[in-house]
């Protein structure tokens, strides 16, 4: 294999264009960039290779950089058992993201690479495995810049304060008490369908039940399966109705971040120790408590309680 790598590096340095070598080889132009790929790895290694003492999967790996330098620091430097492909590659691009990284999916490509951002294309891996972006600082920015998009528009909501941070743990969220929400009326367009997958739902309960009593368990369970489908449409137009009252978003605020699939979460609703219990007192005011009352407010066991 070596002697066929350094042949097509040969033609190459003559001319010849990558598409009839690989016509003349009875190969696709993909195989012949790989041999290219491997005919540029360190002489050192490509003897060591001859001798059978680096394989063929270590050298493809150690082919992701053109860095002679690079490549044999990576398989000399490394105990043996640290010389895997998956080691060697993840050593040469340990400065790097991959582009199945949530930052990485969530700004795109095509976005990053239109911003000047490089980026580096392992030809022995397939689909988005294979590619590395280089410019961590520059993919950072434009982490940050459409974050900054998605909370100005949050921030229009009208909450007291908002974050948009790229990473949020589960320890970051427990800091939060969740502020609460209230139900509000629904529009005629809201209430007219509604009332439509209600009827449709009590239709569908009464053919349920005439198919048990026809033991028709086929229609039964289809006729079941049709009314869990309209039962989460209708569950999903009564969460639409639940909103935070003026009052409360003016005491509380909101999160924007990406979660692992890199796509933009927003967790609204959320207050501090102190926010919370200004707003219990906001609402111990408006149902009519006495100033005494008030003051008197140690956060005792009603403390982390969210009014109704």
């Amino acid at each position: 294999p070596a002697d066929q790598f350094e042949a097509f590096a040969a033609l190459v340095a003559e001319g010849r264009p990558i598409e009839d070598i690989a016509a003349d080889f009875s190969v696709t132009p993909l195989v012949v960039q790989r041999r290219l790929k491997l005919a540029n790895v360190s002489p050192r290694l490509m003897a060591d290779y001859r001798a059978d003492a680096v394989t063929l999967d270590q050298l493809m790996a150690l082919s992701i950089t053109d860095d002679h330098s690079a490549q044999e620091a990576a398989y000399y430097e490394s105990p043996t058992w640290q010389r895997t492909p998956s080691n060697l590659r993840e050593r040469l691009t340990e400065q790097e993201i991959g582009a199945s990284h949530p930052l990485a999916r969530f700004v795109g490509l095509d976005t990053y690479e239109r911003a000047g951002g490089g980026i580096r294309r392992d030809l022995f891996a397939e689909g988005d495995a294979g590619v590395y972006v280089g410019n961590i600082a520059l993919l950072d920015t434009l982490v940050r810049e459409k974050l900054e998009s998605h909370a100005a528009a949050v921030r229009a909501e009208g909450w007291a304060w908002v974050d948009a941070s790229p990473a949020v743990t589960y320890a970051d969220m427990h800091a939060f008490q969740r502020a609460p929400r209230e139900t509000r009326t629904p529009n005629k367009r809201e209430a007219l369908r509604i009332e439509k997958l209600q009827e449709k739902m009590r239709a569908i309960g009464e053919a349920v039940d005439a198919a048990m009593d026809a033991e028709d368990e086929d229609k039964a369970d289809a006729l079941q399966e049709e009314g869990e489908r309209l039962g989460q449409q209708l569950q999903a137009l009564e969460d639409g109705l639940l909103d935070y009252a003026p009052n409360v978003r003016a005491a509380a605020g909101a999160i924007v971040t990406i979660d692992r699939n890199g796509e933009i979460v927003i967790h609204r609703g959320l207050m501090r120790e102190a926010e919370a219990k200004a707003l219990r007192t906001l609402e111990k005011l408006r149902q009519g408590f006495s100033g005494a009352e008030i003051e008197g407010d140690d956060g005792g066991e009603d403390a982390d309680e969210a009014p109704k």
